[in-house]
């Protein structure tokens, strides 16, 4: 599971997709963007958490937290660029930075979670790419 979310540290793909447009520096993607993994919205994750937690039948048991589904990195780069649209900022093509990798792809089994805790990602990836540039927009001139 990879989270995310507004004021993510540097680190992540899409905290750096979104960081390199707010200071005007290109989006490089390594390798040819076909690595795929499981985001999820930092705020699902809190809820996953609490759910077992109040619940006293749950607590002690292992679930896998995620959305369940892969998002390859060049499906980030386009929910960055479409959500950048809103805000009349056109993106150019990313630069690709060529490696021996392997494309990975990493996705969770959630049906535990969805199973036996009712839980399903609220905040599909392109919504939680929006509100995430919409908080930096809206912050970008703030300290």
């Amino acid at each position: 599971m990879f989270t995310h979310g507004i004021n993510e540290k540097q680190g992540g793909v899409i905290s750096n997709f979104i960081r390199n447009v707010s200071n005007g520096v290109p989006i490089e993607i390594i390798g040819n963007g076909e690595s795929a993994r499981d985001y999820i919205y930092v705020e699902d994750v809190a809820e996953a958490i609490l759910t077992p937690l109040l619940n006293s039948d749950m607590k002690y048991n292992i679930f896998n937290i995620g959305s369940g589904y892969p998002t390859t990195i060049l499906e980030l780069y386009h929910h960055v660029k479409h959500a950048y649209k809103k805000f009349n900022i056109d993106i150019p093509k990313p630069k690709f930075i060529q490696t021996k990798e392997h494309n990975i792809i990493k996705f969770l089994d959630t049906s535990r979670s969805t199973k036996y805790l009712k839980f399903k990602s609220r905040t599909d990836i392109s919504n939680g790419i929006e509100k995430i540039v919409l908080w930096m927009e809206m912050n970008r001139n703030k300290k």
